[in-house]
């Protein structure tokens, strides 16, 4: 579509108020860093957001594309990897992964998800993936051409940085962590694997004692073991203390379109431990340590050694550092808002 002083550009925000499913799991954080970082990118466009009501029915089928015709929006931009049906302008998709198609057992509701993502893609103009990996899953699996797919990196916010130790010791006092850790951040939804990593944890305690994992995010209130504190919500500026003073951030997700704590935990100098499965041996590259997937003794083996090996956690901290700059979301914004 050409260039328009007067061109409206329709937003979907829905991911910011819970409203609905917002699809995978980094849509809050997506959306909140684009459009934050929408309002310092110059353009003549004129972006108009739209979220459904909470009677809202039919929202993509119905109430959205009515109130796009009403409002003479000529371009659409798609964050919860869904867009309007029935809507005849230019309409910009992103897609996060397609881990409902690699192991739809683990998704509630991965035959809606499957539905509403293979509308979207039929009916987009162009794709945003988040890696490399998305696109071809996207290209196998729904017959995409490769030229409608670009890929573009997320980005990390300035607020996830190396703390200082005034900081950190503030943090500590504040959740009762007088101990060293390491640190897990994300939902409890099943492709996290959560339970793996507490059984890792439980075995390496009773290598050493004093290790242990502490969890932060929602939805882990009925987990009971020695080897794990749950902190639950933590707001950013104190996740990136805990990110600092960490051993390391461990993940053994059993798929990923993308990461986002990855590259915050990078971002403060925190040494990533990653499954090589997904998008994240993509995202992770030289900044950090990729296991096997499910593989319990090489996940122990890996904790035990960071736990006792400062310089190899310096390096890998220093690694995870320079790899995070090569993420922006200021670039990300500028390269989706191209493609309107």
């Amino acid at each position: 579509m050409g260039y328009n002083r007067n061109m409206k550009v329709g937003v979907d925000v829905g991911a910011l108020d819970g409203v609905r499913d917002a699809g995978p799991s980094g849509v809050y954080r997506v959306t909140q860093e684009f459009l934050r970082t929408l309002k310092e990118y110059p353009t003549n466009y004129e972006f108009l957001s739209y979220r459904p009501s909470y009677l809202s029915l039919g929202w993509n089928y119905l109430e959205l594309p009515i109130r796009l015709i009403k409002d003479r929006v000529d371009a659409f931009i798609g964050l919860s990897q869904a867009l309007p049906r029935f809507y005849r302008g230019k309409k910009v998709l992103l897609v996060y992964d397609l881990g409902f198609e690699h192991y739809p057992k683990l998704y509630e509701n991965s035959a809606r998800l499957k539905r509403i993502s293979q509308d979207a893609v039929s009916s987009a103009d162009a794709i945003v993936t988040m890696s490399e990996n998305t696109k071809e899953d996207l290209i196998r699996l729904y017959g995409c051409k490769s030229k409608q797919i670009s890929v573009v990196y997320g980005g990390v916010n300035n607020v996830f940085t190396p703390r200082s130790s005034e900081e950190i010791e503030s943090v500590r006092k504040r959740y009762n962590l007088y101990e060293d850790f390491f640190i897990f951040v994300g939902q409890n939804r099943q492709v996290k694997n959560i339970q793996f990593l507490i059984k890792v944890f439980e075995e390496a305690k009773k290598i050493q004692k004093d290790i242990f994992l502490v969890i932060v995010g929602r939805g882990y209130h009925n987990i009971s073991s020695n080897a794990v504190r749950v902190l639950g919500r933590v707001p950013d500026k104190e996740l990136s203390a805990l990110y600092s003073t960490s051993y390391g951030l461990i993940t053994a997700s059993l798929y990923e379109g993308f990461g986002l704590p990855i590259i915050e935990a990078m971002a403060c100098k925190c040494p990533v431990v990653a499954s090589e499965v997904g998008a994240l041996p993509e995202i992770v590259g030289d900044g950090g340590i990729l296991l096997k997937q499910n593989n319990q003794s090489e996940y122990v083996e890996t904790i035990l050694m960071l736990a006792s090996n400062r310089q190899v956690r310096l390096d890998l901290a220093n690694k995870g550092l320079e790899r995070s700059m090569k993420f922006s979301w200021k670039r990300f914004t500028k390269e989706v808002v191209g493609l309107i």
